[in-house]
């Protein structure tokens, strides 16, 4: 899935992607940064390691939403160290906790963010 957008020059901007099926949340955390792209174009799909994000195949009928959340600095590295836990945590033998942008040791994360969200049906 290719979120379509442009993104604004000249400062950082981070985004968090929730996918839905149906009106249920899919498997997968979805985050990108403009660190290496900042006022261009997106081009960059929406990839996860392990199970499809989708669950499985797309059928006729389905409805499918993307919610794109413009998040601060702290939430984007609160879900991008989440992500990597994910992918290498399962296999390892010590627990680790996300990055928070808590003080004190707390776990979690607190955010607000903008959201603009596209929807589609596939035909029947």
């Amino acid at each position: 899935m290719l979120p379509v957008y442009q993104d604004p020059a000249g400062v950082p901007n981070y985004y968090v992607f929730r996918l839905y099926r149906n009106g249920r949340l899919t498997r997968g955390i979805f985050v990108q940064s403009d660190q290496l792209t900042d006022g261009q174009p997106n081009s960059r799909a929406l990839n996860v390691q392990g199970p499809s994000p989708m669950e499985d195949n797309l059928v006729a009928g389905d409805s499918v939403r993307v919610d794109m959340q413009h998040v601060d600095a702290g939430v984007y590295e609160y879900f991008q160290s989440l992500n990597m836990l994910l992918q290498i945590g399962l296999a390892s033998a010590s627990p680790a906790n996300p990055t928070s942008n808590f003080s004190g040791g707390a776990l979690g994360y607190f955010s607000t963010y903008a959201r603009q969200q596209r929807s589609l049906t596939l035909p029947r």
